[in-house]
């Protein structure tokens, strides 16, 4: 595991004051050089001034750590990566590129501080315990000496990469405060804002993983297209809750029925665990402890206030984990082994993948029985399902020969629309004879449950969102041999 211990992203607006140049030659305050092989060949000082943000110092050690940090990453893409040649057709060279985005990587983890110290916000004793259980987990992995010569591999102090890690939480924490519901929150300021600008709303959408700012790109595009940007942002918000509503639903209906029922969220994003109001930031054990830490199951496991219902959630530190699980023996089949002695004390076990086929979600694919793949009703749903199925054969030649599909579910369905039809008779043609009976419709209540931190049957019972998941529930338990 090297450079990978920090997966972090934060949006924010900033100021910028240069203070040194960005090339990678050159002297920096301090004028000593060090033994790291970055600083040799910079001639930075890890104590110099790199650049400014918002009042927040920027050191050339923080910086070079992100050119380490985003050369090891695209080396592990593409491994004849070739540093003066062009990224695209009269686009910048790599070498300029990991610059560039070290750059940008130092930035927002200033923006973060800087926001932070503005806003009041400070860890709270949750997350200094986080912390400290973090550094504790990697000494047991790599022993003292072991994680002091891997910072030393990344030419960072302990001191910047703890700095660096309670970024995330700071980070977190600022989310909740200035979201709906939250501390600093103020939607009179907001409403305010709205008519002035002659907004009928404002709207923020919040996306993590690796292809954020492609995927926001994507979404401001097509919404900057729409004629009612208003029902657009409605349209996207659906999409982009459908699959951890998916999860999050089914597991409170099954419950809610008599069963009892555990929901793994390996996804890094972790939308299943708000989704049952559990704070992700006051997590003593999550899912990441269970694949990476050898930390048993049943201790990360936390018994809802909703009925039958546990979860064990997710945290930010799985978004790490895919290279974490590199060089691990039988990486695949963690997840299984880790469950195995639970797995009797429930009715049903649901895991929350994430939406990419990275080695969580094999470890996923690897401790499943069956399959349940949701599918919305849009233009591009089924881009990639070949390589799923394709995926899902691999998986159970080599890893799993009782996976299966068991069913495909149709979300954000439609019924007025010809797509919609479109979709659902390509679904059948594709699955035949697995395409559950049961669509879920758009549903403005689905959306609206997970900021609340509840199942939809919980927020709003009679909504139309509610009446689908039961009856998907119904269905589903049928299927599985216990239905009525």
């Amino acid at each position: 595991m090297k450079n990978n211990w920090i997966r972090f992203l934060a949006g924010a607006l900033v100021s910028v004051m240069l203070v040194g140049a960005f090339a990678l030659t050159g002297g920096m305050k301090g004028g000593k050089s060090t033994e790291g092989l970055l600083y040799q060949a910079s001639g930075l000082h890890p104590d110099g001034e790199m650049l400014v943000v918002d009042g927040q110092i920027v050191t050339c050690e923080e910086y070079l750590y992100w050119v380490d940090y985003v050369c090891t990453y695209l080396a592990s893409q593409l491994p004849d990566v070739d540093w003066n040649a062009a990224v695209s057709e009269g686009g910048i060279t790599y070498g300029d590129y990991v610059k560039l985005e070290a750059v940008n990587a130092a930035k927002r983890f200033a923006v973060t501080r800087a926001w932070a110290e503005q806003a009041g916000i400070a860890l709270t004793d949750g997350d200094m315990a986080a912390l400290a259980l973090q550094r504790q987990e990697l000494v047991s992995l790599y022993g003292e000496e072991g994680y002091q010569q891997q910072l030393a591999l990344m030419g960072i102090s302990e001191e910047t990469f703890d700095g660096m890690l309670a970024a995330q939480y700071l980070n977190s924490s600022l989310q909740t405060a200035y979201g709906p519901g939250g501390s600093l929150y103020d939607e009179d300021a907001v409403r305010a804002y709205a008519q002035e600008q002659g907004y009928a709303s404002v709207y923020v959408l919040t996306l993590t993983g690796e292809n954020a700012e492609t995927m926001a790109a994507d979404l401001l595009e097509r919404w900057q297209k729409a004629e009612d940007k208003a029902a657009e942002y409605a349209a996207m918000c659906e999409e982009l809750q459908q699959e951890a509503v998916g999860a999050v639903t089914l597991t409170a209906a099954l419950g809610a029925k008599g069963y009892k029922t555990l929901l793994i969220d390996i996804d890094p994003q972790g939308n299943s665990t708000s989704g049952f109001g559990i704070n992700k930031r006051e997590l003593a054990k999550s899912s990441y402890n269970v694949l990476i830490g050898g930390c048993p199951a049943r201790e990360a496991i936390i018994k809802t206030e909703f009925d039958n219902v546990s979860v064990m959630p997710s945290s930010m530190d799985l978004a790490g984990a895919e290279l974490e699980l590199v060089d691990i023996d039988k990486r695949e089949s963690k997840l299984k082994t880790a469950i195995a002695p639970v797995k009797d004390e429930f009715d049903f076990i649901l895991l929350d993948c994430p939406p990419s086929l990275g080695l969580i979600t094999l470890n996923g694919l690897c401790a499943a029985d069956s399959l349940m793949v949701p599918i919305q009703c849009e233009f591009f749903a089924l881009e990639g399902l070949a390589q799923l199925i394709s995926t899902v054969r691999t998986v159970k030649r080599l890893y799993n020969p009782y996976i299966e599909i068991e069913g495909v579910l149709l979300t954000m369905y439609d019924g007025r629309l010809n797509l919609t039809q479109q979709v659902v008779d390509e679904v059948k043609k594709c699955f035949p004879k697995k395409v559950y009976s049961t669509f879920i419709p758009r549903n403005v209540r689905l959306s609206e449950a997970p900021s609340y931190g509840q199942p939809v049957m919980y927020y709003d019972r009679s909504s139309k969102g509610s009446s689908a998941y039961s009856a998907l529930a119904d269905e589903f338990l049928k299927l599985n041999g216990k239905g009525i």
